[in-house]
C-alpha cells in the first residue's frame, strides 16, 4: 500500500526512505539496488518519522519522530533509540563516524500558574527556548553548537564528511533573522561556523538544502521563492538565483554536482529537475502535480535513476530527460517493491 512518505536519504549504495507510521507499522524502509525494491527496516515499528539521513558510507541511519531519534550504526542490521534534549527537532544528518547533528526551531512556552492554592487570579511565566543545532556523539552525549538563536529549518552534509549546509528560515518566537550558515569539519570533529548568507535574498524564508559530494557547489530554497545556487571554488562566489519560484518541501544535488531536484506540494505542486546544474528545469509528471505532497526525491548515480516521494503515493523511479527533449516528463503511475507495492 502507499505510505504517509515524509523524506528520502541515500549514502553509500543504500537508500532509506522514511513515513509517518501508523501503530505497529514500520516507518523506514531500505533499498540496495537504486529503488528497485524495497525491504522493512527492523526498527522500532510505529513511530511517526519526518527526517531522516544516512551517511555517506551507508553505515549511519538517523531517523527522527519528534525529540525522538532511531539510529543503527551498521547499516539496519541493529537499531538504538535516544532522545533529543529539545521538543521542536526539524531536522538531522548522520556522519560516518556515528555521531549526529540535530536542528531545532526557537520555542516560546507560556505556563499558567498559582503561586499560593488561595490565589483567585493565574499568573504568567514566559520559557524561551533557543533555536540551536545539537551534536551525538556514538556515546549519546549531546553538545551545543556555538551558533545565534535562529529558526532552523534544515541540514546537510557532504559526502567527504568535511562541510555541513546548515539554513534557517524568518524570524520566529525571539529568534534571529534568517541566515546560511557553512560548517568545516576538522580532523578531531569540531565544527567552524561561518555565516554566507552573502546577499542571497533578503530576509530570505530558508527551507530547504544540500550540497554536493565535495561540498564546492550549494543549493538552498526559499519558501515560497526561488532556487539560489553557488560554486564555493570561485574567488568571491556569490549565490545565483535558479528555477521557478514555488512553496519548495526538498531539493537536493547529486554527488557531481550536475543532477538537481526539487519538489513542491499542492494544487501547485510538482517535481522539478535539471540535468545542467540549474541552467534549465523540467517539471516531472505535471498531469500528477495537482493536489500531490511531494516530500522528497534524489538522484542514484549509480542506477541513473530519480527516486521521488509523494505522500499517499507509491514510490516513483524513472530515468531523467534533458529539457529540450522532455519538457514535461510523464512518471510510471506506481512501483513493485518486492513482494509489497508501495
Amino acid at each position: 500500500a502507499a505510505q504517509a512518505w515524509r523524506d528520502l536519504a541515500q549514502g553509500g549504495g543504500l537508500l532509506v526512505a522514511a513515513a509517518a507510521a501508523g501503530s505497529g507499522q514500520q516507518g523506514l524502509f531500505l533499498s540496495t539496488d537504486g529503488g528497485l525494491s524495497w525491504q522493512q527496516a527492523t526498527a522500532p515499528a510505529g513511530r511517526s518519522y519526518s527526517a531522516l539521513s544516512v551517511s555517506a558510507n551507508g553505515r549511519t541511519i538517523a531517523a527522527l519522530d519528534g525529540s525522538r531519534l532511531t539510529v543503527s550504526r551498521d547499516a539496519g542490521l541493529t537499531w538504538v533509540s535516544y532522545t533529543v534534549p529539545d521538543e521542536q527537532v526539524v531536522d538531522l544528518v548522520a556522519f560516518d563516524d556515528g555521531r549526529i547533528l540535530t536542528a531545532d526551531d526557537p520555542l516560546r512556552r507560556e505556563i499558567k500558574y498559582r503561586q499560593n492554592w488561595w490565589d483567585l487570579f493565574e499568573k504568567t511565566r514566559i520559557e524561551r527556548y533557543p533555536g540551536e543545532l545539537r551534536l551525538m556523539d556514538v556515546q549519546g552525549n549531546w553538545s551545543t553548537q556555538a551558533l545565534p538563536n535562529l529558526n532552523w529549518n534544515a541540514l546537510s552534509l557532504s559526502a567527504d564528511g568535511k562541510t555541513v549546509l546548515a539554513v534557517a528560515g524568518n524570524a520566529w518566537n525571539d529568534s534571529g533573522s534568517a541566515a546560511i550558515y557553512l560548517g568545516q569539519v576538522a580532523a578531531n570533529g569540531q565544527i567552524s561556523w561561518s555565516e554566507q548568507t552573502r546577499g542571497a535574498l533578503s530576509n530570505g524564508d530558508w527551507v530547504a538544502a544540500d550540497l554536493d559530494a565535495s561540498g564546492r557547489h550549494l543549493v538552498v530554497a526559499a519558501r515560497n521563492g526561488r532556487l539560489y545556487l553557488a560554486d564555493t571554488s570561485v574567488s568571491g562566489w556569490s549565490w545565483r538565483a535558479v528555477g521557478p519560484s514555488a512553496d519548495w518541501s526538498s531539493v537536493s544535488i547529486s554527488d557531481d554536482g550536475l543532477v538537481l531536484t526539487a519538489t513542491t506540494s499542492g494544487a501547485s505542486g510538482g517535481l522539478w529537475c535539471s540535468l545542467d546544474r540549474g541552467q534549465s528545469w523540467s517539471l516531472a509528471g505535471q498531469a500528477m502535480a495537482t493536489a500531490t505532497d511531494w516530500r522528497a526525491a534524489a538522484f542514484d548515480a549509480a542506477s541513473g535513476q530519480l527516486i521521488a516521494l509523494a505522500s499517499g503515493k507509491p514510490v516513483y523511479r524513472f530515468s531523467p530527460v534533458a529539457t529540450s527533449a522532455a519538457p514535461h516528463l510523464v512518471l510510471p503511475q506506481r512501483l513493485y517493491l518486492a513482494s509489497d507495492r508501495i
